[in-house]
């Protein structure tokens, strides 16, 4: 019995292979599909629209891993996403808050033209 080592992790015995560790065909779990279109679907908006160069959305993709083949790393950057959602959210809602809120200037305005229009 003849068994050689090959340097790509297979093992020749006899003029049959047999991988070792063979490699599995990952693919990305429906619940992240979603969001990796979302990404996806924004960050062309954004390049389209010019808010966002061409480096940086090449840059956005690399760091979602967004394009890559490397589903472990796609999946770990959404359960990631995932961990941190309810803190983010949170933020978020502040800021909408913080955001529609109107400025003091203006609540003056307004409320000299409602106590004007009272009289």
């Amino acid at each position: 019995m003849n068994t050689d080592m090959n340097t790509e992790n297979k093992v020749i015995t006899n003029e049959v292979i047999i991988e070792k560790n063979p490699t599995k065909k990952s693919i990305l779990p429906v619940k992240y599909k979603k969001f990796a279109g979302f990404a996806y679907w924004l960050l062309g908006q954004m390049k389209d629209e010019l808010a966002l160069s061409a480096d940086g959305y090449d840059n956005t993709c690399n760091m979602m891993h967004l394009l890559s083949k490397d589903v472990s790393s796609q999946i770990a950057f959404y359960e990631k996403f995932e961990a941190e959602s309810k803190i983010y959210g949170r933020l978020m809602k502040v800021e909408a808050k913080n955001y529609i809120k109107p400025t003091e200037k203006s609540k003056l305005k307004t409320n000299q033209k409602s106590k004007k229009s009272k009289k």
